[in-house]
């Protein structure tokens, strides 16, 4: 789990810049998979927003989990944003 909270007067993360991050991450983390003697591993992410998706942090830590299971479903190695 990754919290990134709003700085003062940053404009807020919209869904789309925390995909866009996450599959960066997943990308880098694939090229270094296999590599040097790591094993091939995948990455899968799932996302909850506040106040988008609740203001409870345990109900979103909930919604991210239900994502990222939904992520691993889907064929792992993605990222899901929570519903």
């Amino acid at each position: 789990m990754t919290a990134w909270p709003r700085r003062r007067h940053a404009r807020a993360w919209s869904h789309e810049d925390a995909t866009q991050v996450l599959d960066r991450l997943r990308g880098n983390l694939a090229r270094q998979a296999g590599s040097g003697g790591v094993p091939p591993f995948t990455a899968s992410f799932g996302v909850a927003m506040f106040p988008d998706h609740s203001l409870s942090f345990d109900e979103l830590i909930q919604i991210a989990d239900k994502a990222l299971y939904r992520a691993k479903e889907s064929g792992r190695d993605r990222v899901s944003v929570g519903a």
